[in-house]
């Protein structure tokens, strides 16, 4: 994930959004790199995971299907990414809660996290500026 820290600039709106105040998950914030204001906050866990889940749901039962029409020839292999496909289902709303998590910059297309903001806050850390 994203490592503000590591960025060459931090933005003047960013650091003026996130000093001398609490920060509230999900909420929006100007984006680090650019410093716009185009950002798409996270979803949330719950609809986040909800649509992470679905999203990730469908790709392994659309596996397991290819799985089970191919594995009439290649059964080993089937039987393999069947067993795989069962074993995602129950982490399917975990992997979708982390990907409801991410703050999106619609103009420089920047990802990060809520964490990657607490912890260059906790930090205290500032970035070469040029």
């Amino acid at each position: 994930m994203a490592n503000l820290s590591k960025l060459p600039k931090v933005s003047e709106a960013f650091l003026a959004h996130i000093e001398e105040r609490t920060l509230e998950k999900n909420e929006w914030m100007p984006c680090p790199r650019c410093g716009e204001g185009t950002v798409e906050p996270p979803s949330g866990a719950l609809a986040g995971g909800i649509a992470g889940g679905l999203s990730i749901g469908c790709w392994v039962m659309l596996i397991i299907v290819i799985a089970i029409i191919v594995g009439i020839i290649f059964w080993p292999i089937a039987v393999f990414v069947v067993i795989f496909g069962l074993i995602m289902i129950p982490l399917l709303p975990a992997l979708g809660a982390g990907l409801g998590m991410l703050y999106r910059c619609k103009s420089c297309r920047y990802n990060w996290t809520f964490k990657d903001v607490q912890d260059y806050k906790n930090r205290g850390s500032r970035p070469l500026q040029h």
